[in-house]
């Protein structure tokens, strides 16, 4: 999924979990828990990208990234 991305949203992506290592509740990252009896998250980078994981104590598990249109459709 990543590499299908544009580069400028690649570059974007990257940016945001360099930020995200650092300091997960920065307020541009908009870090939201997305479902209340698992533990998966959002983060949102870019003019409408997300990217989604399952977080387990400080373990953090990245599987999806793509546009909020697709985000839509598989979640």
């Amino acid at each position: 999924m990543y590499y299908a991305l544009p580069e400028h949203v690649r570059i974007k992506a990257r940016h945001a979990y360099q930020l995200f290592l650092v300091d997960p509740d920065h307020p541009s990252l908009r870090f939201k828990k997305l479902h209340s009896e698992r533990n998966i998250w959002s983060v949102r980078f870019g003019d409408g990208y997300r990217a989604i994981c399952e977080r387990n104590g400080e373990n953090v598990e990245w599987f999806w990234i793509g546009t909020r249109q697709a985000f839509g459709k598989e979640f």
